[in-house]
C-alpha cells in the first residue's frame, strides 16, 4: 500500500533549526530568481508580451512535430501480404506463390523466405487460397552492407506487383499483429465504409483510395475484394 507523503507539511519538521537562506542550493537558485522576478514586476507589459510570443512560437512548432509517438521498429523481417483476385484457381495461386518465393529468395540481403497460402485452420482469422502471408527473414545488418530494410522492401514490392491481379501490402510481423489487435485491421490507418449496395461501396472505396494515394507519406493502399468471391449454395 502506498500513501502520499505530505512533503510541504513535513518540510518545517525536517529542516527545523536550519536557516534555508544559508543553504548553498537555495542561494544558487534564489539569485537568478530574484533578478528575473524584479525585472518582471518592473516591466509587466514586456513580460506578458514575451510570454505571448513564446506561447505562439511553441504553437507554431506543432506542424513540424512527428505524428508517431514511438518510432517504427525495424524487425529485420518483412511480411508482404499478396492478395489475388478471389476467383483465382488453387493451382494458379500456388504456382504464382512459387515464382514469387524464388524471385524474392534471390534478392541480396534476404536470408530465407517462407510462405503460407490461406488460413483455413483458424476460425478467428480465416483466409482463402487467394491470400498469402510471406515471412522474409533478412540477413543481419552487418552482412547487408549498405542495404537498408526499406531498400529491400522496395525490391520485394517490385517483384510482387509484377504478377497480374495482385494487391500487395508491405508489413512487419509484430507491428502487423499489434495493429490487428488494436484496430482489427492490419494497417496503420483504415477507413471502413458501410452500406447496402456493393457497387456504391466499391465506388466509394476507390474514391477514398484515390484521395489517400495523394497524401504525402502514404505507402501501400489495399481495398478489400468484394466482387468475384466464391460461394456455395
Amino acid at each position: 500500500m502506498t500513501l502520499p507523503v505530505p512533503q510541504p507539511a513535513l518540510c518545517p519538521q525536517t529542516t527545523r533549526g536550519t536557516n534555508l537562506v544559508r543553504l548553498r542550493p537555495v542561494r544558487m537558485l534564489k539569485r537568478p530568481y530574484t533578478s528575473v522576478l524584479g525585472w518582471s514586476t518592473t516591466f509587466p507589459k514586456t513580460t506578458v508580451l514575451i510570454a505571448v510570443i513564446a506561447f505562439a512560437g511553441a504553437i507554431s512548432l506543432f506542424p513540424f512535430l512527428g505524428t508517431s509517438f514511438i518510432p517504427e521498429m525495424k524487425e529485420g523481417v518483412i511480411s508482404p501480404n499478396m492478395d489475388r483476385v478471389p476467383n483465382i484457381a488453387l493451382d494458379e495461386s500456388i504456382e504464382m506463390e512459387k515464382k514469387a518465393l524464388q524471385a524474392i529468395g534471390k534478392l541480396p540481403g534476404v536470408e530465407y523466405v517462407v510462405s503460407r497460402l490461406g488460413r483455413g485452420e483458424s476460425p478467428v482469422d480465416p483466409a482463402g487460397y487467394n491470400e498469402s502471408d510471406m515471412m522474409i527473414q533478412l540477413k543481419p545488418l552487418e552482412e547487408r552492407k549498405d542495404l537498408s530494410q526499406e531498400a529491400i522492401e522496395n525490391e520485394v514490392r517490385k517483384i510482387v506487383t509484377s504478377f497480374p491481379g495482385v494487391n500487395p501490402v508491405m508489413a512487419q510481423p509484430i507491428s502487423d499483429r499489434v495493429d490487428e489487435m488494436v484496430t482489427g485491421v492490419r494497417a496503420d490507418v483504415a477507413v471502413k465504409i458501410f452500406g447496402d449496395e456493393i457497387d456504391d461501396l466499391i465506388k466509394a472505396a476507390n474514391e477514398v483510395a484515390k484521395v489517400a494515394g495523394g497524401i504525402r507519406g502514404t505507402g501501400d493502399i489495399k481495398i478489400d475484394r468484394m466482387m468475384g468471391q466464391q460461394s456455395t449454395g
